[in-house]
């Protein structure tokens, strides 16, 4: 099992010097920070204290994490219908990472990040399951149905 935990990596560096032979005497340094729920005021406090004297940190942007309840109605619901269809059942569990599911999660949306069996997503090297993929529609589907069914209720 992986690790769900706060991760930072240097994405950007720039400086405005053009000179390729001359140290530059400033730059800027864009972070990508990854933070598990609760760890946003952390992260930053531990960030903004490794600055050297005279740097400054400025917040670019500043997403939502999803943090779904597993005893959501609707994702238990999702969660039998697919192991219905799968014949086991699946984890729900914490990962590092982004999605657009942190739209839905800053409206207070619950939602969960699911697919069909595959690998090397956005490479040259992704594939996917051809029959997992079959199961995948067929649980978005019976999904669909059973939410019209018990909101007419």
């Amino acid at each position: 099992r992986k690790t769900w935990k706060t991760t930072a990596n240097v994405s950007v560096i720039n400086s405005n010097n053009p000179a390729i032979n001359k140290v530059p005497d400033n730059c800027s340094v864009l972070l990508d920070v990854r933070f598990i729920p609760g760890e946003d005021k952390k992260a930053e406090k531990v960030i903004h204290s490794l600055l050297p004297k005279g740097c400054s940190m400025q917040i670019i942007a500043k997403e939502s994490y999803i943090d779904t309840n597993q005893e959501n109605d609707y994702i238990k619901l999702l969660a039998c219908t697919a192991k219905n269809i799968v014949r086991k059942a699946g984890n729900l569990r914490g990962a590092n990472g982004s999605s657009d599911a942190r739209h839905y999660a800053s409206i207070g949306c619950p939602s969960v990040e699911f697919g069909p069996v595959g690998s090397g997503m956005a490479s040259d090297s992704e594939w996917v399951n051809i029959e997992s993929l079959k199961k995948y529609c067929r649980i978005l589907v019976e999904f669909l149905i059973k939410v019209k069914k018990v909101k007419k209720v």
